[in-house]
């Protein structure tokens, strides 16, 4: 059974009893039982396996991107329902329309805003 880091670290940070915790990550006792022995050596691999000289990247998405794909799956799903042929080049076709659209409408809408701002 492999457990995700957040759950481990989860459970290293409760300072509840070892049967709360296996009922809250729907684990058995004996697996927390090990994870708290093993609390010191868990830090530990978690520390090498990060480089010292990394840093904190955050990576924001576009939001007209966003909102293309999932306009893109609707319409991906809608063809299928409707058990109309898609292949690569329609679909990359339709995302490019999709996202101009999109593109478009944002740029409208930020040139509305600025008319009547400060």
């Amino acid at each position: 059974m492999s457990l995700r880091f957040e759950q481990l670290r989860a459970i290293l940070i409760l300072l509840k009893k070892i049967s709360e915790v296996a009922r809250l990550h729907n684990l058995n006792e004996s697996t927390i039982r090990t994870i708290k022995s093993n609390t010191n050596s868990i830090k530990l691999a978690v520390r090498e396996a990060i480089p010292t000289s990394s840093k904190l990247v955050k990576y924001t998405r576009d939001s007209v991107m966003v909102k293309m794909e999932k306009l893109l799956v609707q319409w991906i799903e809608d063809n299928n329902k409707k058990h109309i042929g898609m292949d690569t080049r329609i679909i990359q076709s339709k995302a490019l329309s999709i996202f101009n659209q999109l593109k478009e409408k944002s740029q409208i809408g930020k040139d509305k805003e600025g008319i009547g701002g400060k």
